[in-house]
């Protein structure tokens, strides 16, 4: 075969290729190569950011959640009533009936979480023991019918006088002084404590332990009930201060809440909850609780249960 050799730059030409060819050739490798690299550093990224996302804190054990995350952490403290943020205020006493605002009912719920300062709880079992306890502030007449019952039962009860109760009604109060039954503050005119100012609460109680004494010659120290049961607190901070002890009840009779009750809805509902170590509620001025007595004391008796004054109750009185 003849024909003229080619030239060395012409063979070079040909063995790149074209010029458009060769530059095609390479744009898929450069992307390949871009994309990887992309999605190897975005990886990267991710894996970083998930190995630092919700990790407990260096001082929290493996397994264990941080205690500002973790399900049930305390709260921290705070009071929107009476009572810190359950406060207190607040559980309830453990009371017989549902929570209302009666003359003398349970103080009105507020926050839980309330300190045992203040919280009312129910008496531990006290060898069969309960204690009987009569508010005294309004009518007198059938104190007369409960003293009697009482001392036919040979069974000693405690009394929570107001100062102008004593006042009013001096020979009832002696006669209660005279059997041997306990008596404690009321305060003088009964108001509801926790809307006094500390130096108020405390002319109540001075005042109505003046007048109790004079009347009956004996003092109220260390017992102390606050009228409509309402405390918090302060109040039962400045009653202590005074000398007092707060005692609250675990079950409530009625008698002064229920309008129109009966002696036998006081019955039932007394015999229906009672127990060892109860606090009873009860009112002086109810002739019902004076008709229903009798009988409250001999199923309290064929129980076994012995009626007693708070003081001998014991160290777990509901206050």
């Amino acid at each position: 075969m003849s024909g003229r050799r080619p030239s060395a730059a012409a063979s070079r030409r040909k063995a790149a290729g074209p010029p458009v060819r060769r530059s095609c050739a390479l744009l898929p490798a450069l992307l390949m190569v871009a994309l990887g690299g992309a999605a190897t550093g975005l990886l990267l990224f991710l894996t970083r950011q998930a190995g630092t996302v919700g990790r407990p804190p260096d001082h929290v054990a493996p397994g264990e959640r941080p205690a500002a995350v973790s399900r049930g952490a305390e709260k921290p403290p705070g009071r929107t009533s009476t009572t810190p943020a359950r406060p207190a205020r607040p559980r309830l006493p453990v009371s017989a009936g549902p929570s209302r605002p009666s003359p003398s009912g349970p103080v009105p719920r507020s926050a839980p979480g309330r300190p045992s300062s203040v919280r009312a709880v129910r008496s531990l079992p006290d060898e069969g023991r309960v204690a009987l306890t009569f508010d005294a502030g309004a009518a007198a007449e059938p104190g007369w019918s409960i003293l009697q019952t009482l001392r036919q039962h040979d069974v000693r009860c405690t009394f929570f006088l107001t100062g102008r109760f004593a006042q009013r009604n001096p020979e009832l109060v002696k006669a209660i002084a005279a059997a041997g039954h306990e008596i404690g503050n009321h305060t003088f005119s009964h108001p509801d404590l926790r809307g006094l100012s500390d130096d108020a609460i405390r002319e109540e109680l001075r005042r109505g332990e003046e007048a109790i004494a004079a009347v009956s010659g004996v003092s109220t120290k260390p017992w102390f009930r606050p009228p409509f049961g309402s405390r918090d607190r302060r109040v039962l901070e400045v009653a202590a201060g005074e000398g007092y002890r707060c005692v609250y009840w675990t079950v409530d009779s009625w008698d002064s809440f229920k309008k129109g009750i009966t002696a036998e809805e006081i019955r039932e509902r007394v015999l229906g909850r009672v127990g060892p170590g109860d606090v009873v509620l009860f009112h002086i001025g109810s002739r019902a609780t004076a008709e229903a007595l009798p009988e409250i004391l001999d199923v309290l008796k064929r129980r076994g249960l012995v009626c007693v004054p708070v003081s001998q109750l014991g160290a777990s009185i509901p206050h």
